[in-house]
């Protein structure tokens, strides 16, 4: 297997520093220049969806409206009062934030506030960030859903990253006025309960474990984040069309391309009779949009769609082939990792590499004929016409270059 392993890779400088790690990692590198082929028109961001997810982003800023019930297509929890109060609740918590920080920033040597920083970052960049964020979060009104996204991935980075310095510049002072106590979740996750100080939580056992944010003063700094991951949840997913109709024409307008490759790969293997490892590199953009492209075809899954877990760094899709003992007859089977993910970002323990494993890929399907799968899958294909000129769009986050 091994001694055919095909690597393909977009050009964006993070998804291809990826790509470079695990195929030295796998084939105990170094690999040689020209090993990965850099295919923009696979696997980069491209134009040929924009017009209609314009659309379709344009639909979603009347859902966070006062009044407005969450569809039922979408993912939002039972007991969640309206998109709208969350929104709110959300501005409300990043104004008081907003605050603190500068507060922080300017009524001590913030500089100094962490010593050690990783992916580029130094605490001038930390706070411009998070300034940006601010200036997003003013009203309701003014909300861009787009950027509910931003919120969620500048947590979970900052969590992980730069941890103790999330938790100095946004300590609560008593210049700041606090919010109003009415929490719409938990203060604490449920396993953190069993540690938290006894003074924190009435009746609570001993403990000799001791996690950042445990104390009763970040019960709105957790608010921000569990709030904002229900609302990434709600919208995320939901900018690569709302309806099937819009799932599969986005889906197939920017992974066609891949689909396509992917396809003819497998029916490579197949006519050489020859087992091999093809790995794609590519973006978020892309994995959603195959997803949906797969849940469009007619092909029975384990897991509904909205069921599906958060994708993450490293998350995979697989495609496994497999070919019956008289060589004639191949059976395809889906699975999916969401990848280093975790739950909880603010109590998860690191290393000082911030390691964090991949989670186990899990079946979407059991074993499906290939041949049919094929021909399903090409029959969506058909369906749209992409631009004569593929235009590549890279854009890359700070947020996301590698360690």
């Amino acid at each position: 297997l091994l001694n055919n392993v095909q690597v393909f890779s977009s050009s964006e400088r993070r998804v291809l520093v990826t790509a470079n790690l695990w195929a030295n990692a796998l084939l105990d590198g170094p690999i040689d220049d020209g090993f990965i082929n850099i295919r923009k028109d696979l696997l980069d961001d491209s134009n040929a969806a924009k017009d209609l997810m314009d659309k379709v982003k344009k639909k979603l800023k009347p859902l966070l409206r006062e009044g407005k019930e969450a569809p039922s297509q979408f993912t939002w929890p039972q007991k969640m009062p309206e998109p709208y109060i969350v929104i709110k609740r959300v501005v409300e918590l990043m104004n008081y934030h907003q605050k603190i920080m500068e507060y922080n920033v300017t009524h001590g040597n913030f500089e100094k506030l962490q010593t050690k920083w990783c992916s580029g970052e130094d605490p001038e960049l930390f706070v411009e960030r998070w300034n940006k964020l601010f200036k997003e979060f003013i009203t309701v009104e003014k909300v861009d859903p787009s950027k509910i996204s931003e919120l969620y991935d500048t947590m979970k980075f900052d969590a992980l990253h730069n941890r103790e310095f999330l938790e100095k510049i946004f300590q609560p002072v008593s210049e700041v006025e606090r919010p109003s106590d009415s929490l719409l979740i938990d203060e604490y996750p449920e396993h953190l309960k069993l540690f938290v100080k006894n003074n924190d939580i009435p009746n609570a056992p001993p403990h000799t474990h001791s996690f950042l944010f445990n104390e009763q003063i970040f019960k709105y700094l957790r608010e921000l984040y569990k709030l904002s991951q229900v609302l990434f949840d709600f919208i995320c997913p939901q900018e690569y069309g709302i309806t099937q109709n819009e799932k599969l024409e986005i889906g197939l307008l920017t992974s066609v391309p891949l689909g396509k490759k992917i396809i003819s790969d497998l029916n490579e293997m197949i006519v050489n009779d020859k087992p091999g490892c093809v790995t794609y590199f590519t973006k978020e953009s892309h994995m959603y949009t195959l997803l949906n492209i797969l849940y469009e075809s007619n092909i029975q899954f384990y897991i509904n769609r909205n069921d599906l877990p958060e994708l993450d760094y490293l998350s995979q899709i697989i495609f496994e082939l497999y070919e019956d003992s008289s060589g004639k007859n191949h059976s395809i089977r889906f699975k999916l990792s969401p990848g280093c993910h975790t739950q909880d970002p603010l109590d998860v323990e690191l290393d000082d590499k911030h390691y964090i494993s991949c989670i186990p890929k899990i079946s979407l399907t059991k074993h499906l004929d290939f041949d049919l799968v094929s021909q399903r899958l090409k029959s969506k294909f058909k369906k749209v016409n992409l631009p004569k000129k593929f235009t590549a769009v890279n854009i890359s986050s700070p947020l996301s270059d590698p360690k």
